[in-house]
């Protein structure tokens, strides 16, 4: 296999090759190397372990840690918008049900309660 084909699906930009030989492997993870500096290999837990091209010199590899961690970062934020508005609405809503005035102090504190319970249900334990 001289010159493999990557297929290449653009809108999830997800890329696909074949490497048949140790030596076409290498070609194609120096080429991805060239290319943007590093590569992404997803390991048997699931986790996305980064390989960086360290021949550039270390404030290279700085450089594209930074990026690529504030890029996740974006990614994760963004993701994390949508569900934290309806959580929002749905505390509104709850207060709402149960006539709870949103001017009085208290009902800020429980809507608080509610969005951190929301978030993460483990920090509801019983008091008993």
């Amino acid at each position: 296999m001289k010159d493999p084909a990557p297929y290449l699906y653009d809108s999830d930009k997800i890329c696909f090759y074949i490497a048949a030989s140790d030596q076409d492997l290498l070609t194609q993870v120096n080429r991805l190397m060239v290319r943007s500096g590093y590569i992404g290999i997803m390991d048997t837990a699931g986790r996305l372990q980064y390989v960086l091209d360290g021949r550039r010199g270390s404030p290279y590899v700085t450089r594209r840690i930074l990026e690529t961690t504030g890029r996740i970062l974006r990614d994760q934020a963004d993701q994390a918008e949508p569900a934290q508005h309806y959580l929002s609405q749905a505390a509104d809503q709850v207060l709402a049900d149960h006539a709870i005035a949103p001017e009085l102090k208290g009902s800020c504190y429980l809507r608080h309660l509610l969005l951190q319970a929301g978030q993460d249900e483990t920090l509801l334990r019983p008091i008993s």
